[in-house]
Formats: C-alpha cells, sequence, structure tokens
C-alpha cells in the first residue's frame, strides 16, 4: 500500500486503507478514520509504499503521557494521536469508537484487533 499521508510514517504505526487505496494514520476521535487494520511494517516515506502487519506481533508506540503497558495489558487506538496506541479505553459515548488493536506481549502488541463504538 502507498503512504498517503504527506509524511513518513515509521514502523509499527497504526493505519487504515482509505478509499484511494492508500495507508493513513488511525485515530478513534472519528469513525472514518478509525478502521485500524494493521501496523506498518517498515519506516515509509510519503507516496512511498509497504506492506501490513495484520496478524502475529509487531512494534508499537504509546501516546504522550501513556504509563506504559505490562505483559496481557489490552491497547486501544488513541483518540488523541493518530496511530498510537493507549492502555486507556477511550470513554463511552455518542459516536465515540473503541478499537482494541491487540495485547502487550514482550514489548510487542499481539494483534487482534476489535471495533466497537458506542452509541449511548
Amino acid at each position: 500500500f502507498l503512504n498517503g499521508t504527506g509524511v513518513t510514517v515509521n514502523q509499527g504505526m497504526f493505519v487504515y486503507v482509505d478509499a484511494t487505496p492508500e495507508v493513513q494514520l488511525a485515530n478513534a476521535a472519528a469513525v472514518a478514520s478509525s478502521g485500524g487494520v494493521g501496523f506498518l511494517t517498515a519506516n515509509t516515506a510519503a507516496g512511498g509504499s509497504s506492506t501490513l502487519r495484520v496478524g502475529g506481533l509487531s512494534p508499537y508506540f504509546l501516546e504522550a503521557g501513556d504509563p506504559g503497558a505490562s505483559t496481557g495489558d489490552m491497547l486501544f487506538l488513541s483518540s488523541a494521536e493518530a496511530g498510537k496506541l493507549t492502555t486507556v479505553a477511550p470513554a463511552a459515548g455518542v459516536g465515540v469508537v473503541i478499537v482494541q488493536a491487540g495485547t502487550h506481549l514482550d514489548g510487542e502488541v499481539l494483534i487482534n484487533i476489535r471495533v466497537t463504538m458506542e452509541y449511548t
């Protein structure tokens, strides 16, 4: 897939594939950008191509301020920083998208993507 973000995206960033089809950084703050499908397998320059890891283990990035993950912790798509994960699930609310990317295991994420949309 081509990197359509306009900037270099690092290996381990959580992305979705848009309609063009190019990869974009996933973000839980909006339905359109929350459909994360996997993690980039290499640093990818703007317009460059890369493969996606959709299963198994992958490096990942936590959002700033996250205290860190321990083995077995669930990891969620951040609504604060695109492409990054957090150990804290977003608060439920109208239109909130909760994306579980997987489970922390030995410094990587064991990928198991699950999407839930909250309507309250």
